[in-house]
């Protein structure tokens, strides 16, 4: 399968690239994202990066797709998914200096539609740590619902056990809230 680029009206999602490698180091070590994933160390290294890079380009997009967000300035995020015959999970991180632009929820948007649209998925899961407001906020606004709390380990906050909220998204809900967005705009 080919790797799927998506386009919005401000953004690229894309496979990654060598030359993501310094912007994406830069983003990815702040403490202030790596907080606020389960996998991402903090810090950041050249290394990880370089892995993030690598594992980007040699997953099969038939199961997981990650896609770099790109504004036209070259990586400003990432958002992944896995997928698994009907259902999904999602994942997302921005840099620090393109929050609150909503950015997240334009790509996420896109890469939702394209799984619900191209792939057949009928139902996302995705979590999102207690601490983090807004990632909960662009999850929400998708459509996604709150399902159960749990506690999991974060790598950029060293190992320690985070609280998690689960949260579901069916593709009903999503349709939902995407034409509702439309109808405000």
């Amino acid at each position: 399968m080919e790797f799927p680029t998506l386009k919005t009206g401000r953004l690229i999602l894309r496979q990654a690239r060598a030359a993501d490698l310094s912007r994406l180091v830069d983003y990815a070590n702040s403490y202030e994202v790596a907080s606020m994933l389960s996998g991402m160390a903090h810090p950041f290294t050249q290394e990880d990066g370089n892995s993030f890079i690598h594992r980007g380009n040699t997953n099969d997009p038939e199961k997981v797709v990650l896609w770099v967000i790109d504004d036209g300035s070259g990586l400003i995020g990432s958002t992944w998914m896995k997928l698994d015959g009907e259902t999904g999970w999602v994942g997302f991180w921005i840099g620090k200096p393109h929050w609150g632009k909503g950015h997240m929820s334009e790509a996420l948007q896109a890469a939702l539609s394209y799984a619900f649209d191209e792939r057949g998925i009928s139902r996302f899961s995705a979590g999102v740590f207690h601490d983090n407001p807004a990632s909960f906020r662009v999850l929400e606004k998708l459509g996604f619902s709150q399902t159960g709390e749990n506690l999991i380990p974060s790598k950029g906050r060293g190992g320690t056990m985070v609280p998690h909220i689960l949260m579901e998204l069916p593709k009903a809900a999503f349709l939902c809230s995407t034409s509702q967005a439309k109808e405000i705009a």
